[in-house]
Protein backbone atom coordinates (compact mmCIF):
# COMPACT_ATOMS: atom_id res chain seq x y z
CA UNK A 1 0.00 0.00 0.00
CA UNK A 2 2.77 2.45 0.96
CA UNK A 3 4.65 1.52 -2.20
CA UNK A 4 1.66 2.34 -4.35
CA UNK A 5 1.12 5.68 -2.58
CA UNK A 6 4.76 6.59 -3.24
CA UNK A 7 4.36 5.64 -6.91
CA UNK A 8 1.29 7.83 -7.30
CA UNK A 9 2.86 10.76 -5.43
CA UNK A 10 6.02 10.65 -7.54
CA UNK A 11 4.06 10.42 -10.78
CA UNK A 12 1.79 13.35 -9.85
CA UNK A 13 4.82 15.46 -8.88
CA UNK A 14 6.65 14.69 -12.11
CA UNK A 15 3.60 15.44 -14.22
CA UNK A 16 2.90 18.71 -12.39
CA UNK A 17 6.45 20.01 -12.78
CA UNK A 18 6.57 18.98 -16.45
CA UNK A 19 3.32 20.82 -17.13
CA UNK A 20 4.63 23.93 -15.39
CA UNK A 21 7.77 23.83 -17.54
CA UNK A 22 5.71 23.25 -20.69
CA UNK A 23 3.26 26.09 -20.07
CA UNK A 24 5.93 28.43 -18.74
CA UNK A 25 7.81 28.45 -21.57
CA UNK A 26 8.07 27.59 -24.96
CA UNK A 27 11.02 29.68 -23.84
CA UNK A 28 12.35 26.46 -22.39
CA UNK A 29 10.43 23.56 -23.88
CA UNK A 30 10.00 24.95 -27.37
CA UNK A 31 13.66 25.75 -27.70
CA UNK A 32 14.58 22.30 -26.40
CA UNK A 33 12.63 20.65 -29.19
CA UNK A 34 14.61 22.43 -31.89
CA UNK A 35 18.02 22.37 -30.24
CA UNK A 36 19.58 19.48 -32.18
CA UNK A 37 17.99 16.79 -30.02
CA UNK A 38 15.74 13.84 -30.73
CA UNK A 39 13.38 11.95 -28.46
CA UNK A 40 12.70 8.22 -28.45
CA UNK A 41 9.24 7.43 -27.09
CA UNK A 42 8.86 4.15 -25.17
CA UNK A 43 5.53 2.32 -25.27
CA UNK A 44 4.44 -1.10 -24.05
CA UNK A 45 0.74 -1.93 -24.40
CA UNK A 46 -1.84 -0.05 -26.47
CA UNK A 47 -5.20 -1.58 -25.56
CA UNK A 48 -8.35 -1.48 -23.51
CA UNK A 49 -8.72 -3.67 -20.42
CA UNK A 50 -7.33 -5.89 -19.06
CA UNK A 51 -4.51 -3.62 -18.00
CA UNK A 52 -0.91 -4.64 -17.58
CA UNK A 53 -1.23 -5.84 -13.99
CA UNK A 54 2.35 -5.25 -12.96
CA UNK A 55 2.96 -1.92 -14.63
CA UNK A 56 -0.47 -0.42 -15.11
CA UNK A 57 1.00 2.95 -16.07
CA UNK A 58 2.54 1.41 -19.20
CA UNK A 59 -0.76 0.68 -20.89
CA UNK A 60 -2.01 3.42 -23.25
CA UNK A 61 -5.63 3.46 -24.34
CA UNK A 62 -6.16 3.23 -28.12
CA UNK A 63 -8.04 6.55 -28.29
CA UNK A 64 -5.23 8.32 -26.45
CA UNK A 65 -2.61 6.70 -28.68
CA UNK A 66 -4.46 7.78 -31.81
CA UNK A 67 -4.64 11.33 -30.43
CA UNK A 68 -0.89 11.29 -29.77
CA UNK A 69 -0.07 10.08 -33.28
CA UNK A 70 -2.41 12.66 -34.80
CA UNK A 71 -0.67 15.40 -32.82
CA UNK A 72 2.76 14.29 -34.08
CA UNK A 73 1.46 14.41 -37.66
CA UNK A 74 -0.43 17.69 -37.42
CA UNK A 75 2.37 19.41 -35.49
CA UNK A 76 4.81 18.36 -38.22
CA UNK A 77 7.10 16.21 -36.08
CA UNK A 78 9.85 14.38 -37.94
CA UNK A 79 9.06 10.75 -37.02
CA UNK A 80 11.94 8.53 -38.16
CA UNK A 81 13.14 4.99 -37.56
CA UNK A 82 15.68 4.06 -34.92
CA UNK A 83 18.12 3.10 -37.70
CA UNK A 84 17.83 6.58 -39.18
CA UNK A 85 18.47 8.14 -35.77
CA UNK A 86 21.56 6.01 -35.18
CA UNK A 87 22.84 6.91 -38.63
CA UNK A 88 22.43 10.60 -37.82
CA UNK A 89 24.24 10.14 -34.50
CA UNK A 90 27.16 8.58 -36.35
CA UNK A 91 27.27 11.23 -39.09
CA UNK A 92 27.99 14.93 -39.39
CA UNK A 93 24.34 15.70 -40.16
CA UNK A 94 22.23 17.65 -37.69
CA UNK A 95 18.92 16.39 -36.37
CA UNK A 96 15.86 17.82 -38.04
CA UNK A 97 13.89 19.89 -35.48
CA UNK A 98 11.17 17.92 -33.67
CA UNK A 99 12.66 14.51 -34.41
CA UNK A 100 10.90 11.58 -32.71
CA UNK A 101 11.35 7.80 -32.77
CA UNK A 102 8.60 5.35 -31.73
CA UNK A 103 9.55 2.16 -29.85
CA UNK A 104 7.57 -0.68 -28.27
CA UNK A 105 8.89 -3.07 -25.63
CA UNK A 106 8.08 -6.72 -24.94
CA UNK A 107 6.15 -7.51 -28.14
CA UNK A 108 2.54 -7.48 -26.98
CA UNK A 109 0.11 -8.66 -29.64
CA UNK A 110 -1.82 -5.36 -29.42
CA UNK A 111 1.22 -3.67 -30.97
CA UNK A 112 0.19 -5.41 -34.19
CA UNK A 113 -3.57 -5.44 -33.70
CA UNK A 114 -4.09 -1.92 -32.35
CA UNK A 115 -1.03 0.35 -32.41
CA UNK A 116 0.46 -0.50 -35.80
CA UNK A 117 -2.70 0.18 -37.88
CA UNK A 118 -2.90 3.64 -36.25
CA UNK A 119 0.77 4.39 -36.92
CA UNK A 120 0.44 3.06 -40.46
CA UNK A 121 -2.40 5.51 -41.15
CA UNK A 122 -0.04 8.37 -40.27
CA UNK A 123 2.94 6.93 -42.13
CA UNK A 124 4.99 6.11 -39.02
CA UNK A 125 7.32 3.11 -38.69
CA UNK A 126 8.20 1.99 -35.14
CA UNK A 127 10.86 -0.30 -33.70
CA UNK A 128 9.47 -3.28 -31.77
CA UNK A 129 11.72 -4.99 -29.22
CA UNK A 130 11.04 -8.73 -28.92
CA UNK A 131 11.95 -11.32 -26.29
CA UNK A 132 13.34 -14.04 -28.55
CA UNK A 133 12.15 -17.10 -26.62
CA UNK A 134 8.54 -15.94 -26.90
CA UNK A 135 8.67 -16.83 -30.59
CA UNK A 136 9.53 -20.44 -29.84
CA UNK A 137 6.06 -21.05 -28.35
CA UNK A 138 4.27 -18.79 -30.82
CA UNK A 139 3.86 -15.92 -28.37
CA UNK A 140 1.92 -17.88 -25.75
CA UNK A 141 4.21 -17.18 -22.83
CA UNK A 142 4.37 -14.86 -19.89
CA UNK A 143 6.83 -14.26 -17.10
CA UNK A 144 6.74 -13.35 -13.42
CA UNK A 145 8.10 -9.81 -13.01
CA UNK A 146 10.89 -9.02 -10.59
CA UNK A 147 13.66 -6.46 -10.49
CA UNK A 148 16.35 -9.10 -10.14
CA UNK A 149 15.46 -10.99 -13.28
CA UNK A 150 12.76 -13.16 -14.77
CA UNK A 151 12.18 -16.71 -15.90
CA UNK A 152 9.80 -17.35 -18.78
CA UNK A 153 6.97 -19.68 -17.85
CA UNK A 154 4.12 -21.29 -19.78
CA UNK A 155 0.73 -19.85 -18.91
CA UNK A 156 -1.89 -22.15 -17.43
CA UNK A 157 -4.56 -20.52 -19.56
CA UNK A 158 -3.57 -19.86 -23.17
CA UNK A 159 -7.04 -18.78 -24.32
CA UNK A 160 -5.81 -15.21 -24.65
CA UNK A 161 -2.50 -14.85 -26.45
CA UNK A 162 -0.60 -11.83 -25.19
CA UNK A 163 2.47 -11.70 -27.40
CA UNK A 164 3.28 -11.38 -31.08
CA UNK A 165 3.87 -14.50 -33.15
CA UNK A 166 6.19 -14.99 -36.10
CA UNK A 167 3.53 -14.30 -38.75
CA UNK A 168 2.62 -10.94 -37.22
CA UNK A 169 6.26 -9.94 -36.81
CA UNK A 170 7.06 -10.96 -40.37
CA UNK A 171 4.10 -8.98 -41.68
CA UNK A 172 5.24 -5.83 -39.89
CA UNK A 173 8.88 -6.37 -40.84
CA UNK A 174 7.96 -6.71 -44.51
CA UNK A 175 6.23 -3.32 -44.28
CA UNK A 176 9.28 -1.54 -42.87
CA UNK A 177 8.81 -1.95 -39.13
CA UNK A 178 12.14 -2.55 -37.41
CA UNK A 179 12.39 -5.58 -35.14
CA UNK A 180 14.90 -5.35 -32.31
CA UNK A 181 15.94 -7.67 -29.50
CA UNK A 182 14.78 -7.35 -25.90
CA UNK A 183 17.07 -10.28 -24.95
CA UNK A 184 16.44 -14.02 -24.97
CA UNK A 185 14.41 -14.42 -21.77
CA UNK A 186 14.18 -10.90 -20.28
CA UNK A 187 16.85 -11.38 -17.63
CA UNK A 188 18.45 -8.51 -15.75
CA UNK A 189 21.78 -8.40 -17.59
CA UNK A 190 23.59 -6.69 -14.72
CA UNK A 191 23.47 -9.86 -12.61
CA UNK A 192 24.60 -12.33 -15.30
CA UNK A 193 28.00 -13.92 -15.80
CA UNK A 194 29.79 -13.69 -19.15
CA UNK A 195 28.34 -16.88 -20.65
CA UNK A 196 24.73 -16.13 -19.68
CA UNK A 197 25.12 -12.53 -20.80
CA UNK A 198 26.28 -13.60 -24.24
CA UNK A 199 23.42 -16.09 -24.43
CA UNK A 200 20.84 -13.38 -23.69
CA UNK A 201 22.36 -10.90 -26.12
CA UNK A 202 23.86 -12.86 -29.03
CA UNK A 203 21.48 -15.83 -29.04
CA UNK A 204 18.45 -13.53 -29.14
CA UNK A 205 19.82 -11.70 -32.19
CA UNK A 206 20.58 -14.97 -33.97
CA UNK A 207 17.12 -16.40 -33.21
CA UNK A 208 15.23 -13.30 -34.36
CA UNK A 209 17.37 -12.87 -37.48
CA UNK A 210 16.89 -16.50 -38.47
CA UNK A 211 13.14 -16.60 -37.82
CA UNK A 212 12.43 -13.26 -39.49
CA UNK A 213 14.97 -13.49 -42.30
CA UNK A 214 16.20 -9.96 -41.61
CA UNK A 215 19.04 -8.20 -39.81
CA UNK A 216 18.36 -7.35 -36.18
CA UNK A 217 20.37 -4.21 -35.48
CA UNK A 218 18.99 -2.77 -32.24
CA UNK A 219 18.80 -3.94 -28.64
CA UNK A 220 16.74 -2.80 -25.66
CA UNK A 221 18.00 -3.60 -22.16
CA UNK A 222 15.56 -5.58 -19.97
CA UNK A 223 14.77 -3.50 -16.89
CA UNK A 224 16.57 -0.60 -18.54
CA UNK A 225 20.19 -1.47 -17.58
CA UNK A 226 19.78 0.43 -14.33
CA UNK A 227 23.19 0.46 -12.67
CA UNK A 228 25.60 3.18 -11.66
CA UNK A 229 28.53 0.80 -12.00
CA UNK A 230 30.60 1.97 -14.97
CA UNK A 231 32.47 -1.32 -14.97
CA UNK A 232 29.27 -3.39 -15.31
CA UNK A 233 27.84 -1.02 -17.91
CA UNK A 234 31.03 -1.14 -20.00
CA UNK A 235 31.12 -4.93 -19.84
CA UNK A 236 27.52 -5.25 -21.05
CA UNK A 237 27.96 -2.66 -23.80
CA UNK A 238 31.03 -4.51 -25.07
CA UNK A 239 28.99 -7.72 -25.41
CA UNK A 240 26.21 -5.80 -27.20
CA UNK A 241 28.70 -4.27 -29.61
CA UNK A 242 30.55 -7.54 -30.17
CA UNK A 243 27.26 -9.27 -30.94
CA UNK A 244 26.73 -6.99 -33.92
CA UNK A 245 24.13 -4.52 -32.68
CA UNK A 246 24.23 -0.94 -33.96
CA UNK A 247 22.53 0.56 -30.89
CA UNK A 248 20.86 -0.15 -27.56
CA UNK A 249 18.11 1.69 -25.68
CA UNK A 250 18.36 1.99 -21.91
CA UNK A 251 16.04 3.00 -19.08
CA UNK A 252 17.43 6.47 -18.53
CA UNK A 253 15.03 9.28 -19.30
CA UNK A 254 15.98 12.12 -21.60
CA UNK A 255 16.72 13.27 -25.13
CA UNK A 256 19.25 11.93 -27.61
CA UNK A 257 21.99 14.35 -28.64
CA UNK A 258 24.52 14.21 -31.43
CA UNK A 259 27.21 13.10 -29.00
CA UNK A 260 25.05 10.49 -27.26
CA UNK A 261 26.42 7.00 -26.78
CA UNK A 262 24.37 4.91 -29.23
CA UNK A 263 24.59 1.96 -26.83
CA UNK A 264 22.97 4.00 -24.04
CA UNK A 265 20.17 5.76 -25.87
CA UNK A 266 17.79 7.53 -23.50
CA UNK A 267 14.03 7.36 -24.00
CA UNK A 268 10.84 9.08 -22.86
CA UNK A 269 8.23 6.69 -21.40
CA UNK A 270 4.56 7.23 -22.29
CA UNK A 271 2.07 6.31 -19.56
CA UNK A 272 -1.61 5.50 -19.35
CA UNK A 273 -2.32 8.58 -17.24
CA UNK A 274 -0.70 10.97 -19.73
CA UNK A 275 -3.17 13.43 -21.15
CA UNK A 276 -2.44 15.11 -24.45
CA UNK A 277 -0.86 18.09 -22.67
CA UNK A 278 1.51 15.70 -20.88
CA UNK A 279 2.40 14.05 -24.18
CA UNK A 280 3.08 17.46 -25.73
CA UNK A 281 5.34 18.32 -22.79
CA UNK A 282 7.27 15.10 -23.29
CA UNK A 283 7.93 15.50 -27.00
CA UNK A 284 8.73 19.20 -26.57
CA UNK A 285 11.43 18.60 -23.97
CA UNK A 286 9.63 19.65 -20.78
CA UNK A 287 10.00 16.10 -19.39
CA UNK A 288 13.76 15.84 -19.94
CA UNK A 289 14.55 17.15 -16.46
CA UNK A 290 13.29 13.86 -15.02
CA UNK A 291 16.48 12.25 -16.25
CA UNK A 292 18.57 14.44 -13.93
CA UNK A 293 16.22 13.64 -11.04
CA UNK A 294 16.57 9.99 -11.97
CA UNK A 295 20.37 10.19 -11.63
CA UNK A 296 19.97 11.93 -8.29
CA UNK A 297 17.80 9.09 -7.05
CA UNK A 298 20.38 6.61 -8.31
CA UNK A 299 22.99 8.23 -6.13
CA UNK A 300 20.95 8.81 -2.98
CA UNK A 301 17.90 6.57 -3.13
CA UNK A 302 18.83 3.47 -5.17
CA UNK A 303 15.81 1.52 -3.98
CA UNK A 304 13.53 4.00 -5.76
CA UNK A 305 15.47 4.16 -9.03
CA UNK A 306 13.33 1.72 -10.97
CA UNK A 307 10.23 3.49 -9.63
CA UNK A 308 11.32 6.68 -11.36
CA UNK A 309 12.36 5.11 -14.66
CA UNK A 310 9.49 2.88 -15.73
CA UNK A 311 7.59 2.68 -12.46
CA UNK A 312 8.57 -0.86 -11.57
CA UNK A 313 9.16 -2.35 -15.01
Amino acid sequence: MIRRIIKIAVYVLVRLISRIIYFAGHKFAGREATNNKARILAYHRVCQLPREKWIEQNNVLPAAFEEQMRYLKEADYNVITLSDLVRLCNSEEHFTPRTVVLTFDDGYVNTYQVAYPIMKDYGFLPTVFIIADLLEIDGSLGWPRSNSGSQLVTKQNDLVREYLNIDELTSMSNQGVEIGSHSKTHQNLVSLDENDLEMEVLSSRQTLSKRLGTRVQHFCYPFGLITESKEKTSRIIEVIRRSGYASACCGRIGAVRKNSNVYLLKRIPVYEQDRLVDFKAKVNGAFDWVGYFQRLLALFLPTLLILMTYLNK
